[in-house]
């Protein structure tokens, strides 16, 4: 786990981090968010057998008469109790707080992520400037050469009835036909 909070400062550190190193410390620290949290969960069901032991050693003590059993054992049993009671207590205490670095590490990473995607945003929001105000050049070309070009064709320089005569009539065998119409 110190390896990849490692890894993490060393990318905050950059200007621009890796996005391959990003993703690969975000993958690191998934596996040991999965691994911190089972061992929580065994921590958890130990501390819970811990203490069905804590109640049948109660119920030894009880029973514990000195002829049949010498006290030092009863004792000794009990110490060891709570030694693994205060044991499994400090590794749960070291587990969160591992779980909680890991969780500050995943931040981090998720921020460097979304300042990198909002540093790509907005070049290519200035691209989309310069491709625009191309955009409007162009438009602004077309509106002013487009009515020229339209109203310098004469409309008595094509002869609208002689363009029908020879699109609509062809030769055939030497004479003229109609075209043939679909209804």
């Amino acid at each position: 786990m110190f390896a990849q909070l490692r890894a993490v400062d060393e990318l905050s550190a950059q200007e621009t981090a890796n996005r391959k190193g990003l993703a690969d410390v975000t993958i690191e620290l998934q596996i040991i968010s999965k691994d911190v949290n089972k061992l929580v969960s065994d921590v958890d069901v130990a501390s819970i057998n811990l203490a069905k032991m804590k109640e049948a050693e109660d119920r030894l003590v009880k029973m514990c008469t000195p002829p049949l059993t010498p006290r030092s054992h009863c004792q000794q049993l009990s110490d060891t109790l709570q030694y693994l009671e205060s044991s499994m207590n400090k590794q749960k205490m070291w587990l969160l707080n591992y779980r909680d670095r890991k969780d500050i590490a995943m931040s981090l990473v998720f921020n460097l992520v979304t300042q990198q995607d909002a540093a790509n945003n907005i070049g290519i929001a200035k691209e989309m400037r310069r491709d625009s105000s191309s955009m409007n050049g162009i438009a602004l070309l077309t509106m002013v050469f487009l009515p020229g070009t339209f109203t310098s064709v004469r409309p008595q320089a094509v002869d609208v009835e002689k363009m029908e005569n020879k699109a609509g009539r062809y030769r055939s065998e030497g004479m003229m036909t109609e075209p043939r119409r679909f209804r």
